[in-house]
């Protein structure tokens, strides 16, 4: 998206990331990197949502992803993703990616209906320790699909959002730069 791009291009300005420099993700690349894009698209918050601010802090991870990718730069980040389809209700698929959204439009071609969902993505530091981890809190699975209880949904995602660190990076983020109450 051209926010993506203007938002690259002001960072390498900056050079708080370069196509040549390996780098980690890291929170207060994070924070940096959000102090910039809320410069750019000149947003002054009185109050923020958790939902859009969690949002907004994946899509980043997302686009400084994309750049390591776009400049061979070694990727340990990345998502862990639920996905579904309701051929077969109350099984999900967890897997880690890179680019969670590129990875459901992978399984899309494997169905007829084009049917998968994507229903829940969180960031991870460790993409592979966090799917193994993730894979661990659950008995019930055969290798990368968990029998779990619809109506438990909301709460494992929570409690995995937790786990991520991705709650504590999108209080840091509103913290350190919004400052405006979460609703």
């Amino acid at each position: 998206s051209n926010m993506h791009n203007k938002l690259i291009n002001e960072l390498q300005k900056r050079q708080i990331i370069t196509k040549t420099k390996e780098f980690d993700i890291t929170p207060d690349l994070i924070v940096e990197c959000s102090k910039v894009y809320l410069e750019l698209s000149n947003t002054k918050a009185k109050k923020v949502s958790l939902g859009d601010l969690r949002y907004n802090v994946k899509l980043l991870c997302l686009s400084l992803i994309k750049f390591k990718q776009e400049n061979k730069l070694p990727i340990k980040e990345g998502f862990i993703y639920f996905i579904a389809n309701k051929a077969w209700p109350n099984y999900f698929k967890i897997g880690m990616s890179a680019n969670p959204k590129k990875r459901l439009a992978n399984y899309q071609t494997y169905s007829p209906f084009r049917d998968y969902t994507m229903l829940h993505w969180s960031f991870w530091f460790d993409r592979k320790e966090g799917e193994k981890f993730v894979h661990s809190l659950y008995q019930d699975r055969d290798h990368e699909w968990v029998k779990l209880p619809q109506r438990k949904l909301n709460k494992i995602f929570e409690q995995i959002n937790k786990l991520s660190g991705l709650e504590h990076l999108v209080q840091k983020v509103n913290k350190e730069i919004i400052n405006a109450p979460i609703v």
